[in-house]
């Protein structure tokens, strides 16, 4: 599995899973991009380690669900 076929993985299981919309990913450096969910602002990421040829995906955004209704009473409240 290639590097755009995790991201497409990631993107997919964050929005039609979780209920996230995420935004760009960012390269943090050669072995690690991250995105945020741009309704909540939760993180997933994608990772690999020394010589592996398989990236990992990860983060909160993979974790938890994205409840709008959370972050409208959040901004509400701010």
């Amino acid at each position: 599995m290639n590097y755009n076929e995790q991201v497409i993985g990631a993107l997919s299981e964050c929005e039609a899973q979780h209920g996230h919309g995420l935004g760009l990913w960012h390269a943090v450096d050669q072995r690690l991009h991250a995105s945020l969910c741009k309704l909540c602002g939760r993180m997933a990421w994608l990772t690999r380690s020394g010589n592996e040829q398989r990236w990992r995906i990860g983060g909160s955004a993979l974790e938890q669900e994205c409840l709008k209704e959370d972050v409208e009473e959040d901004r509400a409240t701010s």
